[in-house]
């Protein structure tokens, strides 16, 4: 079991969805009180999400910096990525992974989703209607405060329905129906890496130096359930490269020789690899005692190689503005690295 230390930023550049007069950025934490017909839909998060930042990953076994430009958002959404290991010299210091063939190589990535909204007919506007005609029904002073900045879920939670017709609660449950109906984002990416080996050419200390280059294509799609959950599931298709073990060897000694300069390499050509993954994952919160927790699980599985990896983060730290942006993260690599255990801070949990 290893432990590493995981710390991110991130900065949003999103365009707002729009709900009648209110604009809103973030429908996870806050649902407008009045929806019109048409709105940009929100994003899917992590390695999914098309938000303009950097994050960096430092562990004992795996370092690595990477920047995100995302210069379209909204129903169509474009972006490229960038990382590049910090720590990897191409001889000992590579993460076994046999489900991820970028984890050691500087990639290139462009990424692309649209959205697809099941359900978004109904005309609010009646609601707001409802609420000027009822406001005190929704504990509020007056009619104005109907139309003011705050979260569906807060206003409804005051709700006295005794105090509305049939009619009226009918409207209500249909409009919480539409803003919290299902959205779809299909999607896909290409990557293209480019990594360095060093090895041994065949018994000798002569050595060489290699640049691979790894590439890659996938296929995503993500149903989101606004303030309830997101399910991602992925076809990623990769060529990569595997390095052979390190080995030291030593030249013979002389006769006159007082002492030897050994060399470190791989004892051979790195072997080609080919994975063919199906990638799934979740997005949720639960509430222990009170406190709210993210979860945001995934799982690969390499069918080429029957190989396997799971990542699970578990947001329990809140920033000062509220969102959960810090906790623990249990990794696994079946055949590779095998289990560790990181503590990672700055990114803020979300569902899209």
């Amino acid at each position: 079991m290893k432990l590493s230390i995981t710390a991110s930023v991130s900065i949003i550049v999103l365009t707002s969805p729009t709900y009648a007069n209110d604009p809103l950025t973030h429908l996870s934490d806050q649902v407008p009180r009045i929806a019109a017909d048409e709105v940009t839909p929100p994003q899917p998060t992590d390695n999914e999400s098309y938000q303009t930042g950097w994050s960096l990953i430092a562990g004992s076994d795996k370092e690595q910096v990477s920047f995100k430009y995302a210069p379209i958002t909204g129903k169509n959404n474009f972006a490229i990525t960038l990382a590049a290991p910090l720590n990897s010299d191409g001889v000992t210091t590579l993460f076994d992974s046999k489900t991820d063939a970028f984890a050691n190589s500087t990639t290139i990535t462009a990424s692309f989703n649209r959205a697809v909204i099941t359900n978004l007919q109904f005309n609010s506007l009646h609601v707001e209607e409802i609420c000027r005609s009822n406001f005190k029904a929704f504990d509020l002073k007056e009619a104005d405060e109907c139309n003011t900045a705050g979260d569906i879920s807060e206003l409804l939670e005051d709700l006295d329905t005794t105090q509305l017709s049939a009619s009226d609660i009918a409207s209500i449950n249909d409009f919480k129906d539409e803003v919290l109906s299902p959205i779809w984002f299909y999607g896909g990416s290409i990557s293209y890496g480019r990594e360095e080996f060093k090895y041994f050419e065949v018994e000798s200390i002569t050595t060489h130096e290699e640049n691979e280059k790894p590439y890659g294509i996938s296929l995503s799609a993500t149903y989101l359930k606004p303030t309830k959950y997101a399910l991602i599931a992925s076809l990623q298709y990769q060529k990569g490269f595997t390095a052979e073990s390190a080995v030291t060897r030593c030249p013979t000694l002389g006769d006159s020789a007082t002492f030897v300069e050994c060399i470190e390499a791989q004892k051979g050509l790195p072997t080609e690899t080919t994975n063919k993954n199906l990638k799934l994952g979740g997005r949720f919160s639960i509430s222990i005692f009170g406190r709210d927790i993210g979860l945001a699980p995934d799982l690969t599985y390499d069918f080429e190689d029957d190989e396997r990896s799971v990542a699970f983060p578990v947001y329990l730290f809140k920033s000062k503005e509220g969102g959960m942006n810090g906790g623990v993260r249990v990794d696994y690599e079946s055949g590779g690295e095998g289990s560790t255990v990181s503590l990672f801070i700055g990114q803020t949990f979300k569902l899209y």
